[in-house]
């Protein structure tokens, strides 16, 4: 979770992916070689259940590879689904004293993660980052990750904090981190992981029968402090009157992601395939009031989101699964020591958040190596019926070992690869030089050849030669069709060929058929047209993007321009004020009402 690359392009990506691939299938090579108790049967029928669902939607998806193997940005495709799995599975093969190094190890990182974010919210600014706004994001790039992973492990510090077996020094390292990992929780403004925070208090609270409510309240009053103080209590009203990040704006997504989820019912979209799908269920609504910067890739609800990618039989698999493991997340709770209570209560806070969010790829094999320790712990020799397990399994055992060892190696030079490649691009960007080394080194990363496209421009026919080559990878990313369709417009308009301006319009026109309510494609597609002379298909893609961004004078501009340019002067005028109406101070309009004596 601390993993941090401020020299690359991404600094809280390819390193920290680095970190969760390589080190779980290690610790898994390093530990399932040994006899170990087994998983008890229905949990391992739920994990089978659940990834050959998602394998079938990812060989079916609309995105044939990065369904595997998650995209640069996510990394959630079927790939990362086997980590969580394999990672669960090595938790029950810990001794009881690695299970509480992983469970301190977990307090460290909460204490640290939460310590830098509050420094963040005092004016410290380790990072630079563009678009990441005002809140803390921590060692995650994210205030929303780091308001998730925060609310899963403080209370494990609180359990350990509370735990009377411990020495004096460690609860009080263990609290010192709970209260770190508790107010990075608040300046974060993740409000998402505020409701798992509250959600968890209340469920141990009914679990267990007793509650300290003097320090819960103590507790409540200094997060409202801190909360003014730091001015993320002004989140809180956002949720009513915030029309894209409050409630109105999430009802949005979860209306567009239940039309991806009836399109294809049965397996979904594929993992990693709901940026494809996006375009063909945005409705009018969505698009005027939120437009498509950024573009959603993700549900934003954990439900929505394994019902889109998997399918309503992958979310009845994952849904056995949760249920599987929530059954020993109440037993933790109502019987088990504080240590484990905390550590359940971090599962029921970040479940609860993930309602509101959706699973994160590098915190999803986190999450399910802690449920296994929960699992390890909850579990009651007789009370459960387990996979059959002896001597005579001993050489897959082995196999399985330094299979484990092979790929672990593999995802390093892959892991280390990508981060060199990052670099690559960073330095591309900065200095011009060298731009296609980063797609060298990995070519399966289609981001590398948007950083190439870039760095070439202005000369566009390389860059669209270096997005030729990413749609070979992936060939209905949304991303990088659009940017090759600008790039075939920019070309069109600078040699003004026709051949040019027909391979801009081929390009833009597909991309509408794909997402009808685009307006940024839209108004390109009008461009396209009226380079071709075609005016009348100008028109018509221009009106449908007025219409489609409330916001922007953009559309309003060039149809007040081929209004002017056919004599058609009450037109042009109404286009023009329409312009005006939307930015007061947009020179190509006040131009056309000048010229018209207006």
């Amino acid at each position: 979770m601390l993993v941090v690359d401020p020299g690359g392009l991404a600094p809280f990506g390819p390193a920290k992916w680095l970190a969760v691939s390589a080190l779980v299938v290690a610790g898994a090579a390093t530990v399932l070689g040994r006899p170990h108790p087994p998983l008890p049967r229905r949990l391992v029928m739920a994990w089978g259940a659940f990834l050959l669902v998602a394998g079938g939607a990812a060989a079916f998806g609309v995105d044939r590879v990065y369904a595997w193997t998650g995209t640069p940005e996510r990394h959630l495709g079927w790939l990362t689904w086997g980590l969580c799995a394999l990672a669960f599975a090595t938790a029950r093969a810990l001794r009881p004293d690695e299970r509480s190094t992983v469970m301190w190890v977990a307090v460290a990182a909460c204490g640290l993660a939460g310590t830098w974010a509050v420094a963040e919210a005092v004016g410290w600014h380790p990072i630079a980052l563009v678009g990441a706004g005002n809140r803390p994001v921590g060692p995650f790039g994210s205030s929303a990750y780091l308001g998730a992973a925060l609310a899963l492990l403080a209370p494990i510090a609180v359990g350990l904090a509370s735990d009377t077996a411990a020495t004096g020094r460690a609860r009080r390292l263990a609290a010192a981190a709970a209260v770190a990992g508790g107010a990075g929780l608040v300046v974060s403004g993740a409000r998402a992981a505020w409701v798992g925070v509250a959600v968890a208090a209340v469920v141990v609270a009914v679990m267990r029968r007793r509650l300290p409510w003097r320090t819960a309240v103590a507790a409540a009053v200094l997060a409202v402090v801190i909360a003014v103080a730091t001015g993320v209590a002004g989140r809180l009203p956002d949720v009513v009157t915030d029309r894209n990040g409050g409630a109105r704006g999430r009802l949005d997504e979860w209306r567009v992601a239940a039309r991806v989820v009836a399109h294809r019912p049965l397996l979904g979209v594929g993992p990693e395939g709901y940026r494809i799908a996006f375009g063909r269920a945005v409705d009018d609504g969505y698009e005027r009031a939120h437009g498509r910067d950024p573009l959603p890739d993700r549900a934003h609800s954990a439900v929505l989101d394994v019902a889109a990618t998997t399918g309503v039989l992958g979310l009845a698999a994952y849904a056995a699964l949760v249920l599987a493991v929530g059954a020993y997340v109440v037993r933790t709770l109502r019987a088990g020591s504080a240590v484990h209570a905390g550590l359940a209560a971090g599962l029921v806070a970040y479940a609860a958040q993930s309602l509101f969010l959706f699973p994160i790829g590098e915190l999803e094999p986190v999450v399910w190596l802690l449920a296994g320790l929960v699992v390890a712990h909850a579990t009651r020799t007789g009370r459960e019926h387990p996979v059959p397990h002896g001597g005579k399994y001993r050489p897959v055992r082995v196999a399985g070992a330094l299979a484990g060892a092979l790929v672990a190696a593999a995802a390093l030079v892959a892991g280390g690869l990508d981060v060199a490649a990052d670099h690559a691009a960073k330095a591309a960007l900065a200095t011009g030089r060298d731009p296609t080394r980063a797609a060298s080194l990995r070519p399966d990363q289609i981001r590398y050849r948007l950083v190439a496209a870039r760095a070439l421009a202005p000369a566009t026919r390389p860059a669209v030669r270096q997005l030729d080559h990413a749609l070979a990878v992936s060939p209905r990313d949304p991303v990088v069709r659009t940017e090759r369709a600008r790039l075939l417009l920019v070309q069109a308009r600078q040699t003004t060929s026709r051949a040019d301006a027909m391979a801009a319009r081929d390009a833009l026109a597909a991309l509408s058929r794909d997402d009808p309510r685009n307006a940024e494609v839209l108004l390109r597609l009008g461009v396209a047209d009226e380079l071709l002379g075609d005016h009348a298909r100008a028109e018509r893609a221009w009106t449908r993007a007025e219409h489609l961004a409330p916001h922007s004078a953009a559309a309003s501009v060039d149809l007040a321009v081929l209004y002017a340019e056919q004599q058609r002067w009450p037109q042009a005028e109404r286009a023009a004020r329409r312009a005006l109406q939307r930015d007061p101070h947009n020179a190509a309009a006040r131009g056309i009402l000048e010229r018209h004596g207006t």
